[in-house]
């Protein structure tokens, strides 16, 4: 029962890596099942009934109004000896008919709760036999292999009743489900799908203004439906249903549709430190013909990706990660300042080289990470990189080249020295800005400002060594892009919920 199960959660968590999420709801009218397994005697029972081969056949109906009930009409039958009497043998054949609901959990992977009532017949060997009521509670795991298959792995509690002494016991069966004939359509507002986009713990913010997502629906009606409108809800990370900004007036009969969605999340979301998959609840408004509202329910999975994951395709994102309003990190810069450093420097290089100089007394190391930086992942939209947070970066005191850029321009930025990030192909660094009245050939002029190039992965060197560097890479790549700090954190807005 144990491999059944796990067979079945590792099979579904597979399949919810697709960014294409089926809309799952029993949408057939019948469908057949066999199970087998073993029945448990338990009470006064289990110390003179050997456990029993089970099988089961089972008929299952779906009422179209109802999208997840099942009604179902299934057949038992078991047979063993008794424990203290091999020759005399017993068996029995209980039938019933009760409702099940399936509920869609995550990928093809269904939860069937359901209860059961009917009759039995018990018999004996030598002919004995005894009827009266029956009745089963059941809790089932379904996985759909193909559209018309279905395998499942279940627990059942038998009752039954005697006037004398009722027979109770539990079964464990496993076995197959198999739609028949061609499933229905419903006459109504039909959801196909919802295809959604990579969901970052990171730029959460954003995702209220701005499409993740299309659901694509149909109408299978004869008339038009009116002002159609989605909600969506994630549990644990939306604490209600977000009724996205998008509506489709009118949906011809027959047609189809797209429907743009997007998710308020709350701040639970940036506490996200590994990939999760998620259930959620889609919820359609519309009118039909009759001038009535109507909403329309189904789950739905969905993977969040941690607060620290990110593609590069736009090096903006790097907004997201300048916390540089995190109580810590202005505490830590405030430390900073304090350090005494003798020469002429103006106010701007020498908090630069103050932050320069607390960060090389703490030991903040260049570690490379040839498998998941932007060295390697700089241009590419479908691989993911791990971007630590300055915090984190503190902490561990080690960072690659984008982690050490984010600390530096975090450190600069809280103490209100403007920054900017150079991408050149492979590698990222960045600029600080100083005022005008600075002259040197090796600084950058941009934007009508003088910058100082730091190269952050040298800044263990010191800071002439950084910047000698800094210089080279910025003078050695004829195509770069520069990025502000304040328009990256205008585009991408940093992280203001931090988690201990």
């Amino acid at each position: 029962m144990a491999l059944w199960i796990l067979i079945l959660s590792t099979a579904a968590l597979y399949a919810e890596e697709n960014a294409i999420l089926a809309l799952r709801e029993p949408d057939y009218r019948w469908s057949a099942s066999l199970q087998v397994g073993y029945f448990n005697p338990e009470g006064d029972y289990a110390a003179i009934l050997d456990n029993a081969p089970l099988i089961s056949l089972g008929l299952s109906f779906n009422p179209e109004w109802i999208d997840h009930l099942l009604l179902q009409w299934e057949s038992s039958f078991a047979f063993s000896n008794f424990r203290y009497s091999p020759d005399t043998r017993y068996q029995f054949l209980a039938t019933g008919i009760g409702p099940h609901y399936q509920f869609p959990l995550f990928g093809s992977l269904y939860f069937s709760p359901g209860i059961q009532g009917g009759f039995y017949n018990f018999s004996l060997s030598d002919k004995k036999s005894t009827q009266n009521f029956y009745a089963r509670g059941s809790l089932e795991l379904l996985y759909e292999i193909f559209p018309e298959l279905q395998i499942s792995a279940s627990a059942h509690y038998h009752f039954l009743y005697d006037s004398v002494k009722s027979l109770k016991g539990l079964s464990w069966n496993a076995g197959f489900t198999y739609i028949l004939g061609t499933r229905h359509a419903h006459k109504d507002l039909q959801l196909t799908r919802i295809e959604t986009k990579k969901i970052f713990a990171a730029l959460y913010p954003l995702y209220h203004q701005q499409s993740l997502g299309v659901v694509t629906i149909k109408n299978t009606t004869d008339k038009p439906i009116y002002h159609i409108q989605a909600s969506v809800r994630v549990n644990n990370f939306m604490s209600s249903f977000f009724k996205t900004p998008f509506t489709i007036p009118a949906l011809m009969p027959g047609k189809e549709a797209h429907l743009p969605i997007s998710f308020l999340f709350d701040h639970h979301i940036a506490e996200l430190t590994s990939q999760r998959h998620v259930s959620g609840i889609l919820e359609l408004e519309y009118v039909k013909a009759d001038h009535k509202r109507y909403t329309k329910q189904n789950a739905f999975a969905l993977t969040l990706f941690p607060r620290n994951a990110l593609v590069w395709d736009d090096v903006a994102k790097v907004g997201s990660f300048i916390t540089h309003t995190h109580p810590q990190i202005v505490s830590f810069t405030r430390h900073l300042l304090n350090i005494k450093l003798e020469g002429e420097f103006g106010i701007e290089l020498l908090n630069i080289l103050k932050i320069i100089t607390g960060l090389r007394a703490m030991r903040i190391t260049y570690v490379s990470d040839p498998s998941s930086s932007y060295t390697s992942l700089s241009g590419q939209d479908l691989l993911m990189d791990y971007l630590q947070l300055p915090i984190e970066t503190l902490l561990r005191a080690s960072g690659d080249c984008d982690d050490l850029s984010v600390l530096l321009a975090t450190l600069l930025e809280s103490i209100g020295i403007e920054t900017a990030f150079v991408a050149v192909p492979g590698h990222i660094f960045l600029l600080a800005a100083l005022p005008r009245a600075f002259s040197h050939p090796k600084l950058i002029s941009f934007q009508n400002k003088l910058w100082l190039p730091l190269e952050t992965t040298a800044i263990m060197e010191g800071v002439s060594i950084a910047w000698e560097k800094g210089f080279q890479n910025y003078e050695a790549h004829a195509q770069k892009t520069i990025i502000l700090s304040s328009r990256a954190m205008e585009k991408y807005p940093p992280l203001t919920h931090f988690p201990d």
